[in-house]
């Protein structure tokens, strides 16, 4: 009788129920369906994982962008401190080779009225000495 049934495109099912489909069909059916859910189940969670591991990396990425740019002022001070130094540095050089050469100047006149002081005491000795 399932025979005569399966010819007519009508089948009994497990219960003995009378279906449309073939059994084999009707359990694949069923089957492949738990498994889209399974899939599509699947798909939500590595779509919700990837929520949050970009979540993550936006956030991760906001803090390293804020520290670049801590890192960039931190050498910004750090190179006008140098420069600054450097200026510093020439500056007392300056200072230090006109100290210097003020103290050369001062030397040579010294010693050029010294002579002049030597001349005129010598001078002075052989006026008085001549009188």
């Amino acid at each position: 009788m399932a025979a005569n049934l399966a010819k007519a495109g009508l089948y009994v099912d497990d219960f003995n129920k009378l279906r449309i489909l073939d059994p084999s069909i009707t359990q694949a059916t069923a089957d492949f369906k738990e498994e889209c859910a399974g899939f599509i189940n699947k798909t939500e969670e590595f779509q919700s994982v990837t929520k949050t591991v970009m979540e993550l990396f936006e956030t991760i990425s906001t803090k390293v962008e804020k520290m670049k740019i801590k890192c960039i002022c931190s050498r910004n001070q750090l190179e006008s401190i140098d420069r600054k130094k450097r200026e510093e540095q020439e500056l007392l050089e300056t200072r230090l080779l006109e100290a210097r050469i003020e103290c050369e100047r001062l030397r040579l006149q010294l010693q050029s009225l010294e002579n002049v002081e030597a001349e005129q005491k010598e001078f002075i000795q052989n006026f008085l000495r001549d009188r």
